[in-house]
Order: structure tokens, then C-alpha cells, then sequence
């Protein structure tokens, strides 16, 4: 098992997101990452939400999408298709071979890192994110 380098809040990331709990999922998709930490090792974990090129037509109030529409900020993501992110799917997992692959091109040499949510995004991820966590 390889450990990556910590990556960033953020940061968009190649995951193997489980379906199913403690065991990878059977295909890498896009996640992003929400949260960073470490356990008693130091090594690096994150939280993650679940990406997916599903369904886009169809987008709930903890879901947000970044499309090719979005022009210079879709670039930054790294992302090959328009890709929505849902808030109410994140899971806390080992930053790790185990859980996330090298991307697609390898844009980052030999790292899970696909690209990053764009600044002009924040405020659309947030809102998706507030949704998903009101009390």
C-alpha cells in the first residue's frame, strides 16, 4: 500500500469510492476532497463526496455540477465530462492505494490528483454543502 502526498481542500482526486462500507468501489471515479486529517501514524486520510457523470439532468439541493459550460474553471477541475458532486455521499477514507488510483494522464505524476474546484465554484459547492449538513 502507497500513501500520497497530503493533498488540498479542494482538490479533485481519482477514488475507488466504496459502495459498500471498508471495501473499494469497483471502478475510480472523480471525488473531491472536503476534509483532511491523519490518524495515530501521521498518515494522511481525507473526507471525500461522491462524484458522478450520472443523471446530470436531475440536480438535488446537496448536489452540485461543474460542466464544460463553466469554461476556464472546468479546466482547472481536471474533469473529462460534466460531473456532479453530491454532499449527502461523503465518506472518510485513507489517502492511500488502497481507496485512490493515479489519474487519468497523470496531470500530477503518479497522483490521485485529477485538478481543483475552481474559486468561482466555491460558493456553488457550498451551498450544496450547507444543504446536505442543515440541522
Amino acid at each position: 500500500m502507497k500513501y500520497f502526498s497530503v493533498p488540498t481542500n479542494g482538490d479533485i482526486v481519482w477514488c475507488l469510492f466504496p459502495e459498500a462500507l471498508g471495501i473499494p468501489g469497483p471502478k475510480p471515479r472523480p471525488a473531491l476532497i472536503i476534509a483532511i486529517g491523519a490518524d495515530s501514524k501521521n498518515k494522511p486520510f481525507v473526507t471525500v463526496v461522491y462524484g458522478t457523470t450520472k443523471k446530470l439532468n436531475r440536480l438535488y439541493p446537496s448536489e452540485f455540477k461543474i460542466e464544460k459550460a463553466d469554461g476556464a474553471s472546468f479546466k482547472l477541475s481536471g474533469l473529462a465530462a460534466d460531473t456532479k458532486f453530491d454532499f449527502n455521499h461523503q465518506v472518510k477514507l485513507p489517502y492511500c492505494s488502497t481507496w485512490f488510483g493515479s489519474a487519468p494522464g497523470q496531470p500530477f505524476l503518479n497522483q490521485p490528483k485529477l485538478g481543483v474546484l475552481a474559486p468561482n465554484l466555491v460558493a456553488r459547492a457550498k451551498q450544496a454543502f450547507d444543504h446536505a449538513h442543515q440541522a
